[in-house]
């Protein structure tokens, strides 16, 4: 199902250059195996995108910027995360949470685990912070203040 729905009017989004392929050395929790993603953008769910995975295209997952949602979001992102994909800083790195779809409606992102995309080298990681402040089902249409 979700093959044929990212088949429709998709566009990779090439992050550096030709290259469309983000390198997860490490995978994603629960997706060890999966350590080659790509990002496809549709025009009809913007702004959010889907991360799929390179080796079995009906795997992706629903992603969104969570800077979209929660003012000052960056800044809470420690520096020594910039390590783990190689980067100098935080800045410039391409940050995305994962989209739940609940089942008595609506949908929720987990702050507290975003993935963590350097688009220069094309590598990222999903990362747990330890920020209680962040919740893990922030829902989605609701804006935070970014105040703790």
């Amino acid at each position: 199902m979700t093959e044929q729905v990212l088949e429709r009017e998709e566009t990779r989004t090439g992050l550096a250059g030709e290259q469309t392929a983000i390198r997860f050395p490490e995978g994603l929790p629960g997706f060890e195996a999966e350590d080659r993603w790509e990002l496809v953008q549709r025009e009809d769910v913007r702004p959010f995108l889907w991360l799929r995975s390179c080796r079995n295209r009906a795997l992706a997952l629903l992603v969104v910027d969570p800077r979209l949602l929660v003012p000052g979001y960056a800044e809470k992102i420690p520096a020594h995360v910039a390590d783990r994909v190689a980067a100098s800083g935080v800045d410039g790195l391409l940050l995305l949470v994962v989209v739940t779809l609940q089942e008595e409606g609506g949908a929720t992102v987990n702050l507290r685990a975003p993935i963590v995309v350097n688009p220069e080298r094309m590598v990222g990681v999903q990362v747990i912070l330890d920020r209680r402040d962040l919740p893990l089902r922030h829902p989605l249409g609701v804006e935070d203040d970014g105040e703790e």
